[in-house]
């Protein structure tokens, strides 16, 4: 009797473990291997930002990240937890089929129990020590655990019920497996170890009982209906049909026919077959009681029989250990082969007239006729065999090569790498070319970066059940090897194996960048797949090529990388924003490259409050670098022309002595364009003790529009002997150097101060090649802190041909000399560089004089050059009463200015001075350029 809550434990126990192996095997290498992903940059010189001064054109250049992405694969990874669960599956099994031999008579249940006593002796259980000093008991232990309660029962407990007889032998016996797979290290692979050709002998000799079944299944589908017509000739073309199409499926997979034939994996017969075998053995009842003293469901010994098998097979299919698949391959076809067609014969000598005159003959299949089913059997046997040594036991030298996998991965578990490799190349000889080993060779190769030896092992783990990932692994050899020929004809057949692979796609797509077929490169990853969401390496390589998708849309669907290669390649960016913090505030490469690209590119948008962050992180000096530039130009693009330059400062101070002129010309550079001539001459003549080249024109320039016109003709005259290039320009500007007036614009541009304001107005309406915006910019740096009447006079003439942002800069100005509130503490501290901002500022009363002069120290490195703000320091700090540090700048306005000037500021500065003494009273100063 079998108790209906074991039949569904054990039916549960079996479908669980066949679905477990189909996904097992359907998964392939994606259980066992992953991907790594590398992230590559590489910096591409752009500009920035740019500038014109007269007809001299100015650029700061900067350098944006192009990221690309590169797929490697990990090593193997075990799971050990799917192991332990298939052993203890196989165990119940095998406790299970050790029950069911408690039925059989005495001399067949005597042979069962010695083939358990030789598969327990194959664990070899004493060489692991798992009972201390008493460890070569252990082995002796599981047999008595095992064969005294099946002897037990079989002798003694006769009417005991099949659930009875399976729980007693298993409760027992599994006791002593719990506690030597928790006692014994690495345990898992032992056992898998040490049972692989036990558990592999049952699972040949189950798929050798269940080849016939589909046969048999075309018999009773023919036969079922009585009287049925033309059974014979459905039953022998359906049975020739199977057979015929297995013969060509061997005939091409063992090269003698030169035939292309699609067939089903042999894995599919294999499971057709199981199922069917579940239903058709029943029909077998009357043979298998011929072994038994009492009758017992042939099936249940068979199901415990599949359930090893779907064990054994799950173990190998979990781990990717390929050559148990190329194995039963062989067994499968061999003996579905050898035994369908002698069952084939059997049923058409015994019972073919039966079968024309359309009796059901399924139902009398298995009786005793003249040609028995037993030597049916044996000649089936015997064609198997005769495969098996025609193709040089092939099946039989996969299984061994297995077993070598199995012995690396323990060696490997147990910290013996050396002996672990041995067992691999071993695997590697036996089943010739299997992926497993081979792979785990490339990666121990790769470990000791032996390039050669990695590019051979992965290499040849794409010759035979490939994976995706030796594809990927051996064209990164080869990449390392730098053979870029051979990384795009194998990723090519790679994508023949895996069409539209997305870690092939990609990593074919960027050897075909390094060979400049950015097209080629393009179309491969425009038909790729998706990857995996945790990246998007595709598309992230993509724009590094330039998409040609609409930015907008991909942006906002982009992680962190593919943004920062959409703000590279594309322009303009208007339509795009910043990023989320939580995406910038990670210190990676990606947010790194997003981070520069967004301050070259997203010009209005701050970038300088997560510089602290990544300046504060352990990257490489280099980066830090790059980032504190990129956000030091996006602070002067949003107006905090002081943030700017400290940060550059910072970035001269920590640079190698030939990058320092770099940082020294972008300092001109800013100081230039913000009309602050003594500080970006300063710079350049910083930059030529450098021997900068670059420096010898910007300073000429800079003299120029300084007005220091001695100075500039000698600048001119050294950059001109230096670079005959320049003497074109250098002709253009002579009647301005020397101060010929020619009547041109460009005379007029820089000999602004020499006109009074009728001239100008007649000169301005006849400007036809000038810019009448940047005339109006140097009107206004030349006249607002000298003569703002002349602003107010020629605003008028201007004021129809000018921009709305210079006829708005003008109405600030304007406001400002009425209102000094109109100018902030916060719009001055962000840029010192403007003097009329300044004067205006100090002029203002309701600030507070410390407010003042905290302003004008945190100013002092940038516009400590420009006269005004040592004027307005000396009064600042006279009325804080520091009169110690307002004669120290009394002292630099001395440096700066010409005797008489200094003479009518240092009048006015001592009688301040005075009354500060006094009686600490508000300073006032009639000095032109100084506030009132």
């Amino acid at each position: 009797m079998i108790h209906r809550p074991f039949t569904l434990l054990a039916t549960g126990i079996f479908v669980l473990t066949c679905l477990l192996t189909a996904y097992f095997y359907l998964e392939g290498t994606n259980l066992t291997l992953g991907w790594q992903l590398a992230t590559g940059a590489e910096k591409e010189t752009l500009t920035v930002h740019s500038f014109q001064k007269g007809p001299f054109h100015f650029e700061i250049t900067g350098e944006q990240y192009i990221l690309t992405e590169r797929f490697g694969a990990d090593p193997i990874r075990i799971h050990p937890a799917i192991t332990q669960g298939y052993l203890a599956f196989i165990w119940l099994a095998i406790c299970g089929l050790l029950a069911a031999t408690t039925y059989w008579k005495r001399w067949w249940f005597l042979g069962a129990g010695g083939s358990m006593l030789l598969f327990i002796n194959f664990l070899d259980l004493d060489a692991t020590g798992f009972l201390g000093q008493f460890a070569k008991t252990g082995t002796m232990l599981l047999m008595a655990f095992t064969l005294a309660p099946a002897y037990f029962f079989h002798a003694f407990r006769t009417q005991a019920t099949f659930f009875h007889r399976w729980i007693g032998i298993f409760s027992l016996s599994f006791l002593l497996f719990v506690y030597f797979a928790f006692s014994v290290p690495q345990s898992t692979g032992y056992l898998l170890d040490h049972a692989h050709y036990s558990l592999a002998v049952i699972a040949v000799f189950y798929v050798f009982l269940i080849s016939e079944e589909i046969i048999f299944a075309l018999l009773w589908l023919v036969t079922r209906s009585r009287g049925s017509h033309h059974n014979d000739r459905h039953f022998v073309i359906f049975s020739l049909f199977y057979i015929g199409y297995l013969t060509l499926y061997y005939g091409k997979k063992s090269g003698l026919f030169p035939v292309e034939i699609a067939f089903p994996n042999p894995l599919l017969l294999l499971g057709i077959s199981m199922i069917l075998a579940l239903w058709s053995f029943r029909f077998k009842q009357a043979g298998y009681d011929k072994i038994s003293e009492k009758s017992l469901d042939i099936r249940y010994p068979l199901f415990f029989m599949g359930l090893v098998t779907m064990g054994f097979l799950g173990m190998a299919f979990s781990r990717g250990n390929d050559p148990v698949f190329e194995s039963i391959h062989y067994i499968v076809l061999y003996a579905h082969l050898g035994f369908g067609f002698m069952f084939f014969a059997y049923i058409f000598i015994n019972f073919f007239t039966a079968v024309m005159q359309g009796l059901p003959v399924y139902k009398i299949v298995y009786k005793e006729r003249n040609f028995p089913y037993l030597s049916a059997r044996l000649g089936g046997l015997a064609i198997v065999a005769a495969f098996f040594f025609v193709s040089d036991k092939q099946a039989l030298i996969h299984m061994m090569g297995a077993k070598f996998n199995y012995e690396g991965d323990y060696y490997a578990a147990m910290g013996e790498q050396r002996l672990a490799d041995e067992y691999y190349r071993h695997g590697s000889v036996h089943s010739w070319n299997n992926h497993y080993a081979n792979y785990q060779l490339g990666f121990r190769a790769l470990e000791k970066s032996d390039i050669n030896e990695a590019i051979y092992r992965f290499s040849s783990a794409t010759k035979k059940n490939p994976s995706p990932h030796a594809y990927v692994n051996a064209s990164n050899a080869l990449v390392a090897a730098q053979d870029h020929s051979r990384v795009i004809s194998l990723l090519n057949k790679g994508l023949i194996d895996f069409p539209s692979n997305p870690e092939i796609s990609n990593n074919l797509a960027l050897s075909h960048i390094k060979s400049g077929s950015r097209n080629e490169a393009l179309s491969v990853l425009t038909q790729a797949d998706k990857t995996e969401k945790w990246n998007q390496a595709v598309n992230v390589n993509k724009w590094a090529v330039g998409s040609i998708e609409t930015p907008l849309e991909a942006y906002d669907k982009g992680n962190i990388a593919v943004k920062a290669n959409i703000l590279a390649k594309s322009n303009p960016v208007n339509d795009l924003a910043l990023a989320d913090s939580s995406l910038l505030n990670r210190v990676n490469l990606h947010a790194i490259a997003y981070l520069v690209n967004a301050s070259w590119k997203l010009q209005q948008a701050p970038t300088s409050p997560y510089r602290d962050l990544y300046i504060g992180s352990t990257l490489s000096a280099d980066i830090q670098k790059d980032i504190r530039y990129a956000t030091a130009i996006n602070s002067y693009f949003n107006g905090n022309v002081t943030d700017a330059l400290r940060q550059l400062d910072i970035l001269y101070e920590n640079a190698h002595q030939f990058e320092k002129s770099y940082f020294l010309n972008g300092l001109g550079l800013l100081a230039l364009e913000q009309n602050a001539y003594r500080l970006a001459l300063t710079y350049f003549e910083q930059a030529l003790e450098r021997r900068s080249d670059e420096a010898y024109f910007y300073r000429a320039v800079t003299l120029m529009e300084d007005q220091n016109w001695p100075e500039a003709r000698k600048a001119w005259e050294l950059l001109v002997k230096r670079d005959s290039s320049y003497q074109r320009q250098y002709g253009e500007i002579g009647n301005v150097l020397n101060g010929n007036d020619d009547g041109s614009s460009l005379y007029t541009y820089y000999r602004v101060k020499d006109f009074d304001i009728q001239e100008l107005s007649k000169r301005i309406s006849l400007f036809t090649d000038f810019p009448i915006d940047q005339f109006w910019d140097r009107c206004m740096v030349v006249f607002s802190t000298q003569k703002p009447e002349m602003l107010s006079a020629l605003f008028p003439v201007l004021q129809a041909r000018l921009s709305q942002e210079s006829r708005d800069k003008f109405q600030q100005y304007m406001t400002s000399q009425s209102d000094p509130s109109v100018v902030t503490m916060e719009e001055v501290a962000k840029n010192h560089l403007v003097p009329w901002k300044m004067a205006v500022l100090f002029s203002n009363p309701t600030i507070l004089p410390e407010d003042k002069y905290n302003i004008l120290v945190d100013a002092r490195d940038h516009a400590g050059l420009d006269p005004s703000y040592w004027y307005m320091y000396c009064f600042s700090a006279l009325q804080m009463g520091l009169s110690e540090y307002a004669d120290e700048g009394l002292m630099q306005v001395k440096q700066l200015v010409s005797k008489k000037e200094f003479d009518i500021f240092e009048k006015k500065y001592l009688e301040q001075r005075k009354q500060v003494q006094e009686q600490f009273s508000s300073w006032s100063s009639g000095t032109p350029g100084t506030p009132q």
